[in-house]
């Protein structure tokens, strides 16, 4: 009984042997089938696509090597099956084939900054595992499918850059169990935003500017929990700012970019619970205001829209992962200033239309507030000095507002760049500003502001650029000024200083763009310390009450380009013999002065001069003919007595007699 039973046992346990192994054969033809199917989708993709020649990114893609390492292709460790493709900037074009849809494992389609065309297939919404889609940065047209609402593990979609039409699909809306960023920017969207995007409680980013949205903008804030920044700039939206914009996704957002481009021939408005845009639109170069030194030296928040970086695809063993590159082309900078042009829409005059200030003292996480080249006009609230801590860039600059910078400005710890000019700004400076020991850029030029300039400025060291000309600023230059060690601009010109240059601004180690101390009543003698700013490009001192000769220091300066002394009370010789270092220099302009002596012919030798004005002083003698002298629109000598001709060109000199 006990040997049929053993017998019995063996029986079993073989058919149990033999039904694994045809199951684990099944499995394995399977997974070879499957296999195939990712390679033929592979190899579709590399015929429907070029890029780079023999040597380009898809040179790889040959039976020499296994498709799990061919460029930008990685692989599950287990399977086999293809679960990211990412070939960011490799110069591909052509258009993406449907058959990209039968890679079912795929989780990462990454394919920014390239030249792909045509329009996004339908089987891309079959990629069920898909959590990054990035095809930011080609050409490519059509509608955004509605099938992307069928990828519900997304976390990051980004299409911005391209040439998509049509409505955004309210089906996004479902995509709210992860989610996270969401980039349609820079496209040709139509229509309305969906009020459905409000079903995304995880989005951190959202960025839909650049496009011809119309319509209002939802109320989609209060449930976005997770909300950090969003971007709804350029478009034709109008109505009124949703009232949860206040809520808990302000208080984490640390920039808003509600601008647009206003055509000169569009009459719509933007009602924003603050007033209307006005019909017509103001560009604001990149970096117009700062030369390229002083950009590098600025560390200021970038605000523009910072795009979506290309991620590795997930970490396999043993394999050599895509690079990470960014996602945004020759705009994308690390930590630099705005490059972008921005247009702004707000308007406010009254009290109660400024009181949306108020409502951002609520962003605590606030670090960016733009409101430049608007229509703001009245007095600037106090509540300005109240906004976020965080706050780093605050630009009011190129409007109409009156009243005065707060007393507290000095609050804002955080602050790194103060831009109020070009306003009808009253009152002092407050001695405040030097608690904003963090700032790299103050611009207060070009309004009526009055007082002395504070001592207190001296303590911000880190500051690059300091413009406080076209005021009403009276009493001495300080020598606190000194303790910028960082200052290469520094610009007090138009307003109603007094008293001496001190010597001390010139010992500034940094000091090499601009110093200018025009149109004051500044007298006294130019310091022999200015030799020391030998990196220093451009220096004012025009239209003083300079008296006294001019140092030969100067021509220690040896960068300089442009040295502007007129309308001044110098006499003596009208120039050094160390002005001959001056290689560099472009322009000089030492007109309406009581310079004398003879006429020094070094400055024939000067190449790279330009511009020449040595008129309404004594000076006499033969003027040279070479070098800028050959250019008689050049040079301006009128009003001097006892000079010749010059020479051959038949440039006649009026002289006083």
């Amino acid at each position: 009984m006990q040997l049929v039973l053993a017998r019995r046992c063996h029986l079993v346990l073989a058919l149990f042997l033999l039904l694994q192994q045809a199951v684990a054969c099944s499995a394995a033809a399977a997974a070879g089938s499957n296999n195939e199917t990712d390679r033929a989708a592979l190899l579709a993709f590399k015929h429907a696509v070029s890029g780079g020649g023999r040597a380009g990114p898809l040179s790889s893609w040959n039976d020499s090597l296994p498709f799990c390492r061919w460029r930008g292709v990685s692989c599950h460790a287990g399977n086999g099956r293809v679960t990211a493709l990412v070939l960011a900037s490799a110069r591909l074009t052509g258009a993406i084939p449907p058959a990209l849809g039968n890679l079912t494992f795929l989780s990462s389609l990454q394919l920014p900054d390239n030249g792909l065309t045509g329009e996004i297939p339908t089987s891309v919404g079959g990629l069920r595992r898909l959590r990054r889609l990035n095809l930011s940065g080609n050409q490519l047209r059509g509608a955004i499918l509605a099938e992307a609402a069928l990828l519900t593990n997304l976390t990051h979609l980004n299409l911005s850059r391209n040439l998509l039409v049509g409505r955004i699909p309210p089906g996004l809306g479902r995509l709210g169990g992860a989610l996270v960023n969401l980039d349609l920017s820079r496209n040709q969207l139509t229509g309305s935003i969906p009020t459905s995007l409000a079903g995304l409680p995880w989005l951190q980013r959202i960025r839909l500017g650049n496009n011809n949205l119309t319509g209002s903008i939802p109320p989609l804030f209060a449930n976005m929990t997770a909300l950090l920044g969003f971007t709804f700039k350029y478009n034709y939206l109008d109505g009124s700012l949703p009232e949860d914009i206040g809520q808990s996704s302000c208080r984490r957002a640390p920039g808003v970019y509600l601008q647009r481009h206003l055509h000169q021939d569009d009459r719509a408005v933007l009602q924003l619970n603050i007033g209307e845009a006005p019909p017509r639109h103001r560009r604001l170069g990149p970096g117009a205001l700062l030369p390229q030194h002083v950009r590098q030296r600025a560390r200021r928040t970038d605000t523009s829209e910072p795009g979506e970086r290309v991620e590795d695809a997930d970490h396999q063993p043993g394999r050599e992962q895509p690079r990470r590159r960014g996602a945004r082309g020759p705009w994308r900078t690390q930590g630099a200033p705005p490059s972008h042009l921005s247009f702004n829409m707000l308007h406010a005059s009254t009290p109660g239309e400024w009181q949306f200030v108020d409502a951002l003292t609520n962003c605590s996480k606030l670090r960016v507030l733009h409101m430049f080249h608007s229509d703001l006009s009245g007095q600037l609230p106090a509540s300005v000095a109240n906004l976020s801590t965080e706050l780093a860039w605050l630009d009011l600059s190129y409007n109409r507002i009156s009243g005065t910078i707060p007393s507290g400005i000095g609050k804002l710890r955080g602050l790194t760049t103060l831009r109020f000019q070009a306003n009808n700004l009253s009152g002092v400076i407050p001695e405040s500003t030097g608690l904003l020991t963090g700032m790299f850029e103050m611009l207060v030029f070009g309004n009526r502001l009055t007082g002395t300039i504070p001592s207190s400025l001296g303590n911000l060291t880190k500051l690059t650029q300091l413009e406080l000309s076209e005021n009403e600023l009276v009493g001495e230059v300080p020598p606190s000024l000194a303790g910028c060690r960082s200052l290469a601009y520094l610009s007090v010109g138009g307003n109603r200083l007094t008293g001496t240059i001190p010597a001390q601004v010139f010992t500034i180690p940094a000091m090499s763009y601009i110093l200018n101390m025009s149109n004051n009543f500044i007298s006294g003698e130019v310091p022999p310390e200015v030799g020391r700013l030998q990196s220093l490009q451009t220096l004012d001192l025009s239209n003083n009450r300079l008296t006294g000769a001019i140092p030969a220091t100067i021509g220690q300066s040896q960068m300089l380009q442009r040295l502007y002394l007129q309308g001044n009370l110098l006499r003596g010789g009208i120039l050094p013999s160390s002005f001959g270092s001056l290689k560099g220099l472009e322009e000089l302009d030492m007109s309406r002065n009581n310079l004398s002596g003879e006429f020094p012919r070094f400055l024939q030798d000067l190449r790279y001069l330009r511009l020449l004005n040595l008129s309404l002083n004594l000076l006499a003698g033969e003027v040279p003919v070479k070098g800028v002298f050959t250019n008689a629109t050049a040079v301006h000598l009128t009003g001097n007595g006892g000079i010749g001709e010059l020479g051959r060109r038949g440039i006649k000199v009026n002289r006083l007699l």
